[in-house]
C-alpha cells in the first residue's frame, strides 16, 4: 500500500462539519481555540471562511488556509514561537508558555488537520527530530543528528573547540561548563571526546527539548500510529527533500486537463509553465488551486485542474473545482504571458465565490 492510499483511509468522514471563520492577518490566534478544545475530532470534516471574503469553501478556501497556517506555525513573527533552527531542519523549541498551554499538541493536531483534508504537509523538521518522533529512541534520533542543525551558537562553537582540543590537562571552563549542563559530569579526555561530544548532541537536539517534543507527539498521534508501521514512507511529510512531488513544469502540466482548449492557448501554456521556475510555478498553482505544492493526499475531486478559454481580458480560476479559465483575446504568446502575469498578481489571495 502506498502513502497516497493509507492517507486516504485518514480522510474525515464524520457527519458534525467544523465551520471556521479566520483572519488572514491572525490566522494561528484564530485557529487555536478550534485545535485546543477537548471536543477536537479529527473525524469531523473542516469547512473555512476567510473573514470579509464571500468565497464558499468547495476545497480551494481549505486548501489556502491550510498552506498559511503551516507557514504561520513556523513564521519567527508568530505570537508564540513554536520552532527554531535552520530552515527547514527545525526542531520544536524549549518553551514553557507553550508546553503550559498544550500548544504543541495544537501544533501536532494542525498539521494532522493539514495533510488529512487535503493541506500540505509539514516537511520542516529535523530528520533526528523525526527519528524520535516515530521511534521514541533518542539513540536512534541521534544517530541523524549534525552539529549545524544545533540552534545555539555557544554549544556549536564548543563543539569546534572540543574537536581542536590538544590539551586535555587545561580544558576551557566554557566547555566544562557546557558538557555538565548536557549532563556529562566526567573530565574530558581524549578517550571519551566523542562520548562528550554525543552528550552535547543529545541534550542540545533531544533532552532539552523532550517535553515539547512528547506533546507534539500527542497531537501527532494519528498519523504517528500509522508512520511507525512504515516510518520511510511517513517521511516526506515531515522531512524536506524527501518528497517525490517536486514541482516542476513537466509535474504541473501533468495535473492539466486541457482538451477543452483551442491548440494556440496550450501551446501558449505550456510555454508558459515551461518558462517559470519552482517557486514561480508555486504561485501559479496557489492561483488555480489554493495550494502552493502538491498536498500529500493529492488533488483528489477534482483531481486535475480543467483548462477553458473565455472571452474576459485577463485569465480567471474557480479554485473549487479547480478550473482555469483563459482568454482568446491575445495575439502573441508576449500578451498571453503579461496577462497570466497580471492575474497572478491581482489575484494572489483572497475569494470571491469559488
Amino acid at each position: 500500500m502506498d502513502l497516497t492510499s493509507i492517507l486516504k483511509k485518514l480522510i474525515p468522514t464524520g457527519g458534525v462539519v467544523k465551520r471556521m471563520t479566520v483572519s488572514r492577518d491572525h490566522i494561528f490566534t484564530d485557529s487555536v481555540c478550534e485545535f485546543k478544545t477537548a471536543k477536537f475530532d479529527f473525524n469531523n470534516p473542516i469547512r473555512i471562511t476567510f473573514e470579509n471574503e464571500s468565497g464558499i469553501d468547495g476545497g480551494g478556501p481549505r486548501r489556502e488556509y491550510f498552506s498559511l497556517l503551516m507557514k504561520a506555525l513556523v513564521s519567527p513573527y508568530a505570537p508564540f514561537r513554536l520552532f527554531e533552527g535552520s530552515e527547514r531542519r527545525l526542531l520544536p523549541m524549549h518553551n514553557t508558555d507553550a508546553l503550559r498551554g498544550g500548544l504543541f499538541k495544537v501544533a501536532g493536531r494542525m498539521i494532522v488537520s493539514s495533510i488529512i483534508n487535503g493541506g500540505p504537509g509539514f516537511p520542516c523538521l529535523a530528520l533526528p527530530v523525526y527519528t524520535y518522533l516515530v521511534t521514541g529512541s533518542v539513540d536512534d534520533a541521534i544517530d541523524f543528528a549534525i552539529a549545524d542543525e544545533i540552534p545555539d551558537y555557544e554549544v556549536q562553537e564548543v563543539l569546534n573547540e572540543i574537536d581542536q582540543i590538544e590539551d586535555f590537562d587545561n580544558v576551557p571552563s566554557q566547555i566544562n561548563t557546557a558538557l555538565v549542563n548536557a549532563g556529562f559530569t566526567k573530565l574530558l579526555t581524549k578517550e571519551n571526546k566523542r562520548s562528550a561530544v554525543m552528550s552535547l548532541m543529545i541534550h542540545s537536539i533531544i533532552s532539552s527539548r523532550k517535553a515539547e517534543l512528547d506533546q507534539f507527539a500527542q497531537g501527532l498521534e494519528p498519523l504517528l500510529r500509522e508512520a511507525r508501521k512504515v516510518s520511510e514512507m511517513f517521511k516526506p511529510l515531515f522531512v524536506y527533500g524527501q518528497d517525490t512531488k517536486q514541482l516542476t513544469p513537466e509535474c504541473f502540466k501533468a495535473l492539466i486537463d486541457s482538451d477543452c482548449l483551442e491548440d494556440n492557448l496550450k501551446e501558449y501554456l505550456d510555454k508558459y509553465i515551461d518558462s517559470k521556475d519552482e517557486g514561480e510555478l508555486a504561485k501559479f498553482l496557489s492561483f488555480c488551486t489554493g495550494a502552493s505544492f502538491i498536498p500529500p493526499l493529492g488533488f483528489i475531486k477534482p483531481s486535475k485542474i480543467t483548462d477553458t478559454s473565455t472571452e474576459s481580458v485577463l485569465p480567471n480560476v474557480n479554485t473549487c473545482p479547480m478550473e482555469l479559465e483563459l482568454p482568446r483575446k491575445n495575439g502573441s504568446y508576449d500578451e498571453f504571458s503579461r496577462q497570466m502575469d497580471a492575474a497572478l498578481d491581482m489575484q494572489a489571495c483572497g475569494f470571491g465565490v469559488p
